[in-house]
């Protein structure tokens, strides 16, 4: 069952996550991290915002059991989160 966040900070060890109309902007910290230990781990954002974080935009980890998927709309500070097509990246 996908778990949807309204905003703020999330923690999931496992599992599915579907990011929409939400906004990730946590200075002086980093962004959205996608990480697994070991369970599978799939994060997908529609018109959403990660911006404004200083270490990075969005960070992936765990081979291929762990996913981030644009389904576009979305604003991003770098290329970091997987952007597709109607996605912004900010200067």
């Amino acid at each position: 069952m996908p778990r949807t966040i309204a905003s703020g900070a999330l923690a999931l060890a496992s599992g599915l996550v579907v990011a929409t109309q939400t906004t990730n902007a946590v200075p002086p910290a980093g962004g959205l991290v996608v990480a697994t230990f070991g369970a599978p781990v799939t994060v997908t954002l529609q018109n959403s915002t990660v911006t404004g974080n200083v270490s990075f935009g969005c960070q992936v980890e765990g081979g291929a059991a762990a996913v981030l998927t644009s389904l576009g709309g979305n604003t991003f500070s770098d290329a970091s989160c997987n952007p597709i097509g109607d996605d912004v990246i900010l200067p």
